[in-house]
């Protein structure tokens, strides 16, 4: 059996579910996690993309870095994304053979 804290490491009581995610049209375009290894924080940007591999990642020097700098990176990128999420919702809509 797993001691209680090997599965994750939990944020600190001041961080809201909120602060580690960054939305566009209502959409998670951005994720900070949190590494159990040693606890640094990384940001997974694009993850309104389906495929793992088309997510990119970036160290963070802490939390409250990364949620600036994942609010900047949406800011800057505001009209990619809502292209892609509108694309996205589209595609979801049609009919499959």
């Amino acid at each position: 059996m797993l001691p209680p804290n090997s599965i994750g490491v939990p944020l600190p009581p001041a961080l809201t579910e909120r602060t580690t995610q960054s939305l566009c049209d209502r959409v998670q375009v951005v994720k900070l996690s949190q590494r159990t290894n040693n606890g640094r924080w990384f940001a997974s940007l694009d993850t309104q993309r389906a495929e793992l591999a088309h997510w990119t990642f970036r160290e963070c020097s802490s939390c409250e870095q990364g949620v600036a700098g994942s609010d900047l990176w949406v800011t800057r990128h505001r009209v990619r994304l809502r292209a892609e999420i509108d694309r996205l919702r589209v595609e979801r809509r049609a009919p499959r053979p």
